[in-house]
């Protein structure tokens, strides 16, 4: 069996926007959020497709398919938006941060880098995809009033922040929580590099 690892697509966020989410996580914290396991904020990316377990020799291939998707979207601006969870109705699971800004220009990169990840038979995800960014999840058994959670909580600052590329990563798991490597990266407009920033 050949070699895998575990492959997503994503956003790589600026630190200004890791640093308001600290800030937020550690304002939610205070407000009764029991049962709640937070998203260490370094491991917070905006994902536009989760691949699970890929072999290492569809890296590449993976890289070369972001590359052609990359260079049909110019860059864009997003910024942090309004508290959210899911599900909509009943306990929750999942607190987020949605999105503003050029959502369109967004969800137009998602879908045309999905279609070309299922061009190379790579299994992704169906659901619906929902611009948010994972800041909690509700532990088993926990039930947890979100409302009340966010009822009166400062709002996200709008941090507005310009999208310039996109991300193959690798997220290797271990006791102590999951580590991202990058394994390539697409500038929006441009070829590829590898060494970008």
């Amino acid at each position: 069996m050949s070699p895998t690892f575990r492959a997503f697509v994503a956003i790589e966020l600026p630190r200004s926007v890791l640093q308001e989410l600290e800030r937020l996580q550690a304002a939610l914290r205070q407000r009764e959020a029991r049962g709640v396991r937070w998203v260490p904020v370094e491991g917070i990316h905006l994902t536009l497709q989760f691949l699970g377990e890929t072999p290492q020799e569809k890296a590449e291939e993976i890289v070369e398919a972001l590359q052609r998707v990359a260079r049909d979207h110019s860059s864009f601006s997003l910024s942090l938006g309004r508290l959210g969870a899911f599900p909509p109705h009943g306990p929750a699971r999942v607190l987020w941060v949605g999105l503003e800004g050029a959502t369109d220009s967004l969800v137009a990169l998602q879908r045309d880098a999905t279609s070309a990840l299922r061009a190379l038979r790579l299994p992704t995800e169906n659901r619906g995809f929902s611009p948010h960014l994972t800041l909690g999840r509700v532990r088993q058994g926990a039930r947890l009033d979100t409302e009340r959670l966010y009822s009166g909580a400062s709002p996200p600052s709008s941090i507005p922040f310009r999208v310039e590329g996109v991300s193959l990563m690798q997220s290797e798991l271990s006791p102590s929580g999951a580590h991202y490597i990058r394994r390539g990266w697409a500038k929006l407009g441009e070829a590829l590099s590898s060494d970008a920033p």
